[in-house]
């Protein structure tokens, strides 16, 4: 029988796999298994199991009431400060018992903005009429002044 020589990188790689797989067969031989898990089912007031799906059901609902309470409070906590702010940048014409909301100061912008594009658009409607009404009197006038001009239209 003939033993063919092996390679050296052969013989490492082999040397290697089996101390890898001594050292983990000895890891999982000393890792203790996780003890099993035997908990009683979750009882309400009567003693009679609870469903999953309901609790799951009453978890999201109690989160839905959290998440409703903190967004009114961060509301009403932004309307303070709205008022806090519109008193601190108050001009002297309001007087101290104006209370001043919001929603009709977003209102009120709101119309002066509109009436403001109005009255220039008014403006510009103005302007370009008197600029057409100039540019038709002068026209006008060179019309006449070529006629009074021509021999042959006297």
């Amino acid at each position: 029988r003939s033993l063919k020589p092996q390679k050296p990188e052969l013989k490492k790689a082999a040397t290697a796999a089996a101390i890898l797989q001594r050292s983990s067969s000895a890891f999982i031989k000393e890792t203790p298994a996780p003890p099993p898990k035997n908990e009683p089912a979750p009882m309400d007031e009567n003693g009679e199991k609870i469903n999953r799906l309901d609790q799951m059901h009453k978890a999201h609902a109690l989160k839905l009431a959290k998440l409703e309470q903190r967004r009114q409070q961060e509301e009403q906590d932004h309307k303070q400060r709205m008022r806090e702010e519109a008193l601190a940048l108050r001009s002297k014409k309001i007087t101290a018992d104006t209370t001043l909301d919001p929603h009709e100061a977003s209102a009120r912008l709101y119309r002066d903005s509109k009436d403001l594009l109005r009255r220039r658009r008014a403006r510009e409607y103005a302007k370009e009429e008197q600029e057409r009404m100039l540019a038709e009197e002068a026209h006008t006038r060179r019309a006449m002044n070529r006629s009074y001009s021509d021999a042959t239209l006297k």
